[in-house]
This record gives structure tokens, sequence and C-alpha cells, in this order.
């Protein structure tokens, strides 16, 4: 006897959300196939956002869901109790989310794993959802920080090591994206 699947679902009318909150009104998204690099130094973040994307809600209670996936690496990679890279998820220049503070503990917004190779990148991702609380442009990106003693580049979708091989580096995308989420 064959089984039957019936989904019924809602499709709002251009955009508008149907009811209670929760439709996704507008979407945004950056994609970036180059690569990146910035030199920071030791316990240090860069200065610019190495990806970001920009939105403008069009309701201030609106709420904004940030999907980060990048993929990258840092100089020091290859040593097998430091090569984790990490980062700040920004909101208009400023921190928007952390880890809560402990000791000496780096307070970040994500991180990776160590990483003993110099010839892979390791993937970072985060999701957040934000209450911009504003009709005006918001701008969302990631910052990389060193957290090594010394001065170090971190790299953005590519490995540190970046060998011209078919068979042990590569080429990445990273993307993030700004999904306005009725309130």
């Amino acid at each position: 006897m064959a089984s039957e699947l019936r989904v019924d679902r809602i499709v709002p009318t251009a955009g508008v959300p149907t009811g209670g909150g929760g439709g996704i009104i507008q979407v945004k998204q950056t994609v970036k196939t180059d690569t990146y690099s910035v030199t920071c130094g030791a316990h240090t973040t860069a200065s610019g956002d190495a990806i970001q994307v920009q939105i403008t809600p069009t309701r201030s209670d609106s709420k904004v869901l940030i999907l980060v996936t990048l993929h990258g690496s840092s100089e020091y990679m290859g040593n097998v109790c430091c090569g984790a890279w990490q980062g700040y998820l920004m909101k208009n220049g400023s921190i928007l989310v952390q880890g809560d503070a402990s000791g000496s503990r780096q307070r970040m917004t994500m991180r990776t794993g160590d990483s003993d190779s110099a010839a892979i990148e390791e993937p970072l991702n985060f999701n957040y959802l934000d209450s911009p609380a504003t009709t005006s442009a918001v701008t969302y990106g990631v910052r990389l920080h060193n957290s090594d003693n010394g001065s170090k580049v971190m790299y953005l979708n590519r490995s540190s090591g970046d060998a011209d091989s078919v068979t042990t580096t590569t080429r990445t995308v990273s993307t993030i994206i700004a999904m306005e989420v009725s309130g």
C-alpha cells in the first residue's frame, strides 16, 4: 500500500509575513571567493572586517538572523598546540557578542580547533539572532583575531602554507548572510 505525504504551507504574499511573526522579510548575502589576509600583532584583533554584509530592516521590531560560514587559517597553523584561528561577530564596527570573562581567558565569538597542518583551512561557523531595533542600515561582519604571542598573518579562503599543489591545498568560499525576520 502506497503512503501519502501531504504538506500544507502558507506562502506570504510579497514578502509580508502571515500572522504572529517569524516570517522571512528579506535576505542579504555576501559571498567571498577571493583570498584575504591581515597581519595582527600578538593578542590583537584586525582593524577591519574580513567579510561583511549590510541589511536595512524594514521594521524596527524585526530580528536579524546572521549566518557565518568562513574557511581560513593563521600563520601559526602547523604547531599542534596553537593552530586555531578565531574572530568576533561585529555590528557597525563593535563586537556584537562574545563569551563571558573568566580569568585571563580570551573572550571570542567563534574559534576553530587546533590544526597541526599548515596546508588546510579550518571552518569557522556561527549563527546569531540580533534585535537591531532600527530601520537604518546595519553592517554585520567578522574580524579575525591573533591569539599567538607574536605577530601573525590571518587568512581567509586559503591555507597558511598555500603551496601550489593539486593534492594538498585549496581555495575555498566564505559567506555571511543576514535575514530579516518579522517580530
